[in-house]
């Protein structure tokens, strides 16, 4: 639950108070959630590992509903993107270790 909340805070702060898909500031009452641009779906876990999928370069906060669904970059329907995505995190591990 620490590294869901830092998580949180970190795009809280990077995002300006502001929801990644509708751009509107967040209220106090407003239903915060963390979506996955690449799913978070058991295939994708086992394809390209944790450290992919829960990286914060794959993450953003948003409203529930609607504004998570439309961070979706499955690789189904966004290739190109999808990979561009998945590549980027890939290499900001490498330059982390």
């Amino acid at each position: 639950m620490k590294e869901y909340n830092r998580k949180v805070r970190t795009l809280y702060h990077s995002q300006g108070g502001r929801c990644e898909s509708c751009n509107t500031l967040f209220t106090l009452e407003d239903k915060k959630e963390l979506a996955h641009k690449i799913p978070a779906y058991k295939f994708n876990y086992a394809e390209y590992g944790e450290d992919v999928i829960d990286h914060i370069f794959n993450l953003a906060l948003t409203h529930t509903g609607k504004c998570n669904d439309k961070q979706n970059l499955s690789l189904a329907t966004h290739p190109i993107q999808g990979k561009e995505l998945i590549q980027a995190i890939k290499n900001d591990i490498l330059t982390r270790s």
